[in-house]
């Protein structure tokens, strides 16, 4: 573990504000969530180094085990299915062909749903030996075992790159949305989701929030802090919006508050419960209007290059 400036201000004042588990998948830990007093961010602080976070990614972490065959019944293949129709959408409403980086592609499920869709030329890039190894073996992908800045990809080599629940996991966020802006062409669009901490449920849930996924989710970002983040690494905001995965970090929040309230046997029938058909159904309307009023959890931000980024910014530069 580590103490660590702000990542977006690089101040050093910072104010505790809760201490956390990992709630996820068990590991044994206490990691504390922390607010800068300049500029507002919350982020880990001290945090985890990457080879202390290594246990915390193993073979056995669900997204890199989402949709592999067998695992889904038929409403769950619906709804990933649904979910990715939505996520493909969000990058053909402003791109309809061209060269496409997703990074952070686990195991490829959404470059296998963009390389149905037409005129792409397709790439993704993971740390994830267990995630690349599924991507390649089943869809056939082309991905780069290494991270974003390992990969050194040529400037101005791509026209979309898509990061779907990413930037929270790096250590350095600014250097990392320097380095897009780097490997973007002028006319490229960054496509990222995330969790915000705007969202309704982070009050209603608590420590129990799915959003802080400790210690995975090293920054935690409002709307406020992204923006300030993506000007300071050189991009504007073309659109915000609420798109997928409501009902989803709704479910999970409430299988974290269940670990501590009800027996196995009751968690288990809850989560049959929560995920069967009908409850989807008149709950929908629901997340529906949460989704149009931009409270839910994970918000899908398209963003542009506008202006070139100093070769040594990062925090505080």
């Amino acid at each position: 573990m580590e103490i660590i400036p702000c990542p977006l201000c690089g101040g050093h004042d910072v104010l505790m504000m809760a201490k956390h588990q990992d709630r996820l998948l068990g590991i044994e830990g206490e990691f504390t969530t922390t607010r800068c007093t300049g500029c507002g961010l919350h982020y880990l602080n001290p945090q985890p180094t990457r080879e202390e976070l290594e246990r915390h990614y193993p073979a056995a972490y669900e997204p890199y085990l989402a949709g592999r065959d067998g695992r889904l019944s038929w409403l769950k293949r619906l709804s990933v299915e649904y979910g990715l129709a939505k996520r493909c959408r969000a990058v053909t409403r402003h791109k309809g062909g061209g060269r496409l980086l997703e990074i952070g592609c686990g195991n490829g499920m959404f470059l296998d749903a963009m390389q149905r869709r037409g005129n792409w030329q397709l790439l993704g890039v993971d740390t994830s030996a267990h995630a690349v190894s599924a991507a390649r073996e089943r869809f056939g992908l082309e991905v780069v075992h290494a991270s974003l800045h390992e990969a050194r990809f040529a400037t101005g080599a791509f026209d979309v790159v898509v990061m779907w629940d990413v930037l929270e996991h790096v250590h350095d966020p600014v250097a990392t949305l320097v380095e897009i802006h780097r490997i973007l062409a002028a006319d490229g669009i960054l496509v990222l989701r995330l969790p915000v901490l705007d969202a309704w449920e982070r009050r209603w849930f608590g420590r129990y929030w799915s959003g802080w996924d400790a210690p995975r989710h090293l920054t935690l970002f409002s709307k406020h802090t992204l923006c300030l983040m993506l000007n300071r690494s050189g991009f504007r905001i073309a659109s915000m919006a609420c798109i997928s995965g409501s009902y989803l970090t709704f479910v999970l929040s409430i299988r974290f508050w269940a670990q501590d309230h009800l027996s196995a046997r009751a968690q288990h029938w809850l989560r049959v419960f929560l995920e069967s058909l009908p409850v989807r159904l008149a709950t929908a309307p629901f997340f529906f209007l949460v989704d149009r009023l931009q409270k839910s959890t994970v918000i899908t931000v398209t963003a542009q290059p506008v202006r070139q980024v100093p070769d040594q910014v990062g925090p505080g530069a």
